[in-house]
């Protein structure tokens, strides 16, 4: 995974006035923040903080990269499987990997990238990496990107 520095070097990183409550020194200081990288936009302007607003940020801009695939929905990877650092959170038939984990977007990426393999078939998903078929359901719930891009994945090898 490319280091945060790597990353931002190669996208557009703007600052801005962040909009909502907070007051004189909000409306002063610029410390919201956007992150344009090709085709993909993120931003983030939650704290007053700068920095904090930068590394989440950063984060929105991994989980975005990993949910971005070819409109022709062909998987970016040939892996024969999910490599080991990715089975650790594969436990007693459940994900149990957290959004704030920074191997989480990459985790991401290669969850979409086996349900192409499948074609969106989540008993496949299910029985190929030994989780029940409700932990899949609930992790593509819990991330809106996920969520809209696995609904899309299923669209497409339905017809």
């Amino acid at each position: 995974m490319m280091p945060d520095q790597e990353l931002l070097a190669q996208a557009r990183v703007d600052t801005f006035t962040g909009s909502g409550k907070g007051g004189q020194k909000r409306n002063r200081t610029a410390n919201a923040i956007r992150i344009t990288l090709k085709h993909l936009t993120v931003k983030d302007e939650g704290s007053r903080s700068k920095d904090l607003n930068i590394k989440r940020a950063i984060r929105k801009l991994r989980i975005a990269i990993a949910v971005d695939i070819d409109e022709d929905f062909a998987p970016r990877s040939k892996l024969p499987g999910l490599p080991n650092e990715m089975k650790l959170y594969l436990l007693n038939g459940s994900i149990q990997i957290q959004e704030k984990n920074p191997l989480y977007p990459l985790f991401v990426g290669y969850f979409i990238d086996f349900a192409l393999k499948h074609q969106g078939n989540i008993q496949k998903l299910s029985e190929e990496y030994k989780i029940s078929k409700n932990q899949i359901r609930k992790f593509i719930k819990i991330n809106n990107h996920l969520r809209l891009k696995f609904g899309a994945i299923d669209q497409f090898f339905s017809y």
